[in-house]
């Protein structure tokens, strides 16, 4: 069995964005809540590798919850944007600002596989001004906190197309199902 894994630009996200929006006290806030190893080989300056084990993120998004997120739910979701902003990068912001949660929906599996090696995610656009996405078997499902992170990762996602007022809801853990409404474009 192959150990899931997650590219390395979402651990820089989770790291910037834990800077960005707590200073380097949050940083260290959550620095010292992740286990040893976990610390080592990723809140240092050793160089990351291209693909980083999964439980790396989850133990970061728990650091940061217990952390400078003081499991504020409201403040974790921004501080997952954050990651969502940082994870991609100028060009791809770009380039979903062009896009419809309609042009984006077909696109959603790619997008997942080009950054996680396990897991299914599809996203159906239901109506004009709603879609659904559907997760299974990840890791992430397992947690209350990383499904309220993906949910939020995939609304960030959707709120940087040319959707307005962006609004999630999920229910369920393995099929996890993430519904967004918006206002049309």
């Amino acid at each position: 069995m192959t150990l899931p894994c997650v590219h390395r630009k979402n651990v820089l996200g989770f790291r910037i964005a834990c800077e960005e929006m707590w200073g380097p006290d949050g940083l260290d806030q959550t620095v010292v809540r992740l286990p040893r190893a976990i610390r080592d080989a990723t809140a240092g300056l050793i160089p990351l590798e291209e693909w980083i084990p999964e439980e790396f993120i989850i133990a970061w998004a728990h650091a940061v919850w217990e952390g400078p997120a003081q499991r504020s739910e409201v403040q974790f979701r921004e501080y997952v944007a954050a990651t969502i902003r940082h994870g991609f990068g100028r060009v791809k912001t770009f380039l979903l600002g062009m896009m419809t949660p309609e042009s984006i929906a077909p696109r959603a599996q790619a997008l997942w596989r080009g950054e996680h090696t396990t897991g299914t995610l599809t996203v159906d656009v239901v109506s004009p001004t709603m879609m659904r996405g559907r997760l299974e078997d990840h890791p992430y499902l397992e947690s209350p906190i990383l499904r309220m992170a993906i949910g939020e990762a995939l609304r960030a996602a959707v709120a940087h197309t040319r959707a307005r007022r962006v609004v999630e809801s999920h229910t369920g853990g393995d099929p996890f199902v993430i519904t967004l409404r918006y206002s049309a474009t």
